[in-house]
């Protein structure tokens, strides 16, 4: 009991004092995790589960962050401006065939040139679709083994893929309150993807629209 209420030296405070000593929050070993301490409410117990939904919902954020920045940056370009404008030309000359107009400049040049199938939509909603998914499936296996998650997400493709092609041809194919609420987003996105086009550019788009035109009526259908 010599020792009780009396000062004793450290032997690591000087080295600590100075630097020279290093803390376990100086160490950062390449690959290294890091994470927040969460404290628990109770003095002895087990750790059954812990929510990890919040940290899973950043990487559907940072998705749709890339998708959407990448999308603003194209379109700032001067060689991309001008191929969108193409793709409104080609928007408006689809609306000017489903309404059973005649393919002329005057007739497609007053269409909308947003369009509830385009490519720009379709990407859009693959990527929320993914987040879903992702959401649904990943909780259950080991995400954490970095080739499991990929060889996951590329099987997962297929499904995402294949719900998000239907849901583009379902809201295409009705146009009322529900699906034009469902189709918001992607036709959102398309102010970055189209722009009004020139008579010239309508004329190409008239001219590739004839092409494709199946020679048997109906053969088109949604």
């Amino acid at each position: 009991m010599s020792k009780v209420g009396k000062s004793e030296i450290r032997v690591d405070a000087f080295d600590k004092a100075t630097g020279r000593t290093k803390y376990y929050e100086d160490r950062m070993p390449a690959g290294a995790l890091y994470a927040r301490i969460k404290h628990a409410t109770i003095a002895h117990g087990y750790v059954k589960s812990i929510d990890t939904s919040a940290a899973e919902a950043i990487e559907g954020v940072v998705k749709v962050a890339i998708f959407l920045g990448y999308l603003i940056l194209c379109s700032k370009q001067k060689d991309v401006h001008r191929v969108f404008c193409y793709h409104g030309a080609e928007h408006k000359t689809i609306f000017c065939y489903e309404a059973g107009l005649p393919l002329t400049v005057e007739n497609v040049r007053p269409q909308p040139k947003h369009h509830p199938r385009c490519g720009t939509s379709f990407l859009f909603v693959v990527i929320i679709v993914s987040i879903l998914v992702s959401s649904l499936v990943f909780p259950y296996i080991n995400w954490q083994n970095i080739w499991v998650r990929i060889g996951v997400k590329l099987l997962l493709l297929i499904p995402v893929v294949g719900v998000t092609y239907e849901f583009n041809r379902f809201v295409g194919a009705h146009d009322n309150t529900v699906t034009r609420i469902l189709s918001a987003p992607g036709m959102w996105m398309q102010n970055f993807t189209t722009n009004e086009p020139d008579d010239s550019m309508i004329e190409v788009a008239i001219e590739a629209m004839k092409l494709v035109i199946p020679a048997e009526k109906g053969k088109d259908q949604w």
